[in-house]
């Protein structure tokens, strides 16, 4: 993911006045004099913002909508987030541009590292354990221990926490009801 020069991105979001959960591209043509903000706007539909004769246009951004052909994203191509305590790396997601209604990733837990309490309003989430073992901390602080090949299903909003008590990595896939997937806590 690129992300825009910090101010520059402040200023073209204030001009636009428009509300974003998150960008996922900022383009700079300095030839033709022009600014894309390619952004996933807070009612989920990917949109593209630019301005023309001194207006702000949004539209649809077609590369990233209803899924009505396959698409393929690269290994080169997704995003890793690091961490402390491992990393997660995105597969799919409606920022990523090749997915309209779910997140897929992979999480990674390095030997007796957590990730921290988080839950996620919008959307229920399916971890299996590839590789490994973990405790899952879920309801009411209950505990429990996964191997590999487990699942566990988490509804929206319910606190959750994984530690890896293994001696290698513990290597997670996680899906998301949503393709833009977010996050309390973390």
């Amino acid at each position: 993911m690129k992300n825009p020069p910090h101010g520059i991105a402040k200023e073209f979001l204030g001009f636009i006045g428009y509300e974003l959960v998150k960008y996922y591209e900022f383009v700079i043509d300095y030839n033709r004099q022009t600014i894309n903000l390619y952004a996933l706007g807070a009612d989920g539909i990917p949109k593209i913002n630019h301005i023309e004769n001194e207006k702000v246009v949004t539209e649809t951004d077609q590369r990233s909508t209803i899924m009505d052909k396959a698409r393929i994203l690269r290994a080169n191509e997704c995003d890793t987030v690091e961490a402390d305590w491992g990393c997660l790396t995105w597969h799919a997601s409606g920022g990523l541009g090749n997915s309209s209604d779910m997140t897929v990733g992979k999480c990674v837990l390095r030997p007796g590292c957590e990730n921290p309490l988080h839950s996620h309003p919008n959307c229920s989430e399916v971890l299996v354990v590839l590789q490994g073992r973990i405790l899952h901390t879920i309801e009411g602080g209950e505990i429990v221990e996964l191997n590999e090949g487990d699942v566990i299903t988490l509804p929206s909003d319910l606190p959750h926490q994984a530690r890896n008590i293994g001696e290698a990595d513990a290597v997670l896939l996680i899906a998301f009801s949503a393709a833009d997937r977010q996050t309390k806590g973390e």
